[in-house]
């Protein structure tokens, strides 16, 4: 019993062996604290249920991140990464919705499934990172792309629509995963999910990584060579075919990188094609520029198509700025095209005599 102690003696036991409420409170606040920390940036509401129809959400709530805007000072999304099994994935969209509202689609509805149970253990990355996509899967997320039953994919994957860095606004606020069920009888669970940014100093996040780059981008437009080219609407010298030029030699490995042309309009600058070939014998009378474009494969969807206001420039803007690894060739071809010109019609007679004066219109 305590009072057979003297006081020093108690003193001294009560100090050193015995934690009072105030030492249990302060531990398991700090506990508690360190946990929540932990927990930054992850599910904290799994295992969530995915109906077989119908709605399904689960929320991360983030706070305490310093460099906390999208878009600014190299903050951006670089993953999202998820655990979950379902069976019947072409029913499904899923949107991640950031706090301030915007919005991106990993998951696009395609079709109908039954009873697939096939277990997703993917990230989406951002479309300025190279995806690494399961064997014979494309690198944009495509619910239809033929996913086998009973079994675990664990890739990497641009979102079905739009790109991480679409998303805005702070960091700190509630990130939700928003699951439909388009058809009835088929369901699954999401066991986990976590978000990845490029700085998650302050939010403590539970997995931490950076934005990469990617392999280094070696596309190379080259030269295109040929003379200016002057001919009339539908002539044959119209169906141009120019090989690119390396006197580098540092030509992009074709494994990797594709090549095609820019036929864009040298008075406007603006883009009216971008194929792979060069035949210009359909195109009307006008001043025409064509320029080789090399690029990387896995980045070709990120490159606009012609819309009747792209222009030249806009492509080169977007290669500085990193978007997507392509480069416009150094040298590029000139191309005029001239209405062709109709036979003189003469009028007169048809037959005249030596030393006759006749006259003709």
């Amino acid at each position: 019993m305590i009072n057979q102690f003297d006081n020093q003696t108690f003193r001294h036991y009560k100090s050193t062996r015995v934690p009072t409420c105030k030492h249990l409170f302060l531990a398991g606040l700090f506990l508690l604290c360190s946990i929540q920390l932990s927990a930054q940036c992850e599910c904290t509401d799994c295992t969530v249920n995915l109906p077989t129809s119908g709605f399904a959400s689960s929320t991360i709530s983030i706070s305490g991140a310093s460099n906390s805007t999208l878009g600014s000072n190299g903050q951006q999304l670089c993953q999202i990464c998820i655990d979950m099994n379902h069976d019947a994935v072409q029913e499904l969209d899923v949107t991640l919705i950031a706090p301030d509202g915007s919005s991106v689609e990993l998951i696009l509805d395609t079709g109908l499934a039954i009873n697939d149970d096939i277990t997703f253990e993917i990230c989406w990355v951002s479309c300025d990172q190279t995806a690494n996509p399961d064997s014979g899967f494309p690198a944009v997320f495509d619910s239809d792309a033929g996913w086998q039953p009973n079994t675990t994919y664990t890739g990497t994957y641009y979102p079905a629509a739009g790109c991480l860095e679409d998303l805005t606004g702070d960091v700190n606020g509630d990130w939700d995963l928003e699951f439909f069920d388009n058809v009835g009888g088929d369901g699954g669970s999401l066991f986990d999910w976590y978000l990845v940014f490029a700085d998650d100093s302050g939010a403590g996040c539970a997995n931490s990584g950076s934005c990469g780059s990617g392999p280094t981008c070696e596309a190379e437009g080259g030269e295109l060579n040929a003379p200016a080219i002057l001919a009339c609407e539908g002539d044959s010298e119209l169906a141009i075919d120019e090989d690119p030029s390396f006197p580098n030699g540092n030509e992009a490995p074709a494994s990797l990188y594709d090549y095609e042309f820019i036929i864009y309009d040298a008075i406007t600058g603006v883009i009216i094609d971008i194929n792979a070939t060069t035949d210009l014998t359909a195109y009307a009378p006008g001043e025409y520029v064509i320029c080789g474009l090399s690029f990387f494969t896995t980045d070709g969807f990120l490159i606009p198509g012609p819309d009747g206001s792209l222009e030249i420039g806009d492509i080169q803007d977007d290669i500085d700025d990193g978007l997507y690894c392509a480069d416009i060739s150094d040298e590029c071809i000139s191309v005029t095209i001239e209405e062709p010109v109709e036979a003189p019609d003469f009028q007169g007679p048809l037959n005249v005599c030596a030393g006759e004066l006749v006259v003709y219109e």
